[in-house]
């Protein structure tokens, strides 16, 4: 069940978290009002997981239909790919870590 809860039910905040640096961020970088950055992404958010969805897209083929080679898109993702598996796995190691040690705290308190 570990990862499969981690996808499910934990991703709702983890995508929340991802998307509240990305605004912060990016309202450093522009006049545009933090409100107005926070609707763009919010839009842009459910427009691309119903592309996906609607047209049985993989990421790598959603990437590929929007980042132009040598473009700014292909920039952007370049750093993602880069610095986000490291993100990414110290996540998990760190909430699977914390899953188990509840588990095995549920099981002792009630002799699960």
């Amino acid at each position: 069940m570990g990862m499969g809860s981690e996808l499910t039910s934990c991703m709702p905040g983890f995508i929340g978290a991802i998307f509240k640096v990305i605004t912060d961020e990016a309202v450093k970088h522009t006049s545009l009002d933090k409100k107005d950055v926070i609707n763009m992404v919010i839009k842009t958010v459910y427009g691309t997981g119903k592309l996906l969805l609607e047209k049985d897209m993989t990421f790598e083929q959603l990437i590929s239909r929007v980042a132009t080679k040598g473009g700014i898109t292909e920039e952007g993702t370049k750093i993602i790919e880069t610095e986000m598996p490291k993100i990414a796995n110290e996540l998990f190691e760190k909430t699977l870590e914390k899953r188990k040690k509840t588990t095995e705290n549920a099981q002792k308190d009630f002799g699960v």
